[in-house]
């Protein structure tokens, strides 16, 4: 599968970011945010979803200032990223 910028890079954002992403197969998919301490606060998506693309809001507006990680699966591939939460 293919994630895209600006999810895959270091940038800060405000209260909320996209999550944009691509796959060729009907896949379980499933995205998840952990706390610095690997705590899960925010499941945004698992289900089903049929092959192409896709995006996902991740509105960290009641969630403190930080670095967070999403983890995104998709079929049995696993990515997990780093978002900088500044407000």
């Amino acid at each position: 599968f293919k994630c895209y910028d600006p999810y895959m890079q270091d940038k800060p954002f405000a209260e909320m970011t996209d999550i944009k992403y691509e796959f060729k197969d009907t896949c379980h998919v499933q995205l998840v945010v952990y706390n610095v301490y690997g705590e899960a606060i925010d499941t945004l998506l698992n289900e089903i979803q049929m092959p192409g693309y896709h995006e996902v809001t991740w509105m960290g507006d009641g969630f403190p200032t930080g670095i967070y990680f999403c983890k995104v699966t998709i079929c049995d591939t696993t990515l997990t990223k780093k978002l900088i939460l500044l407000k």
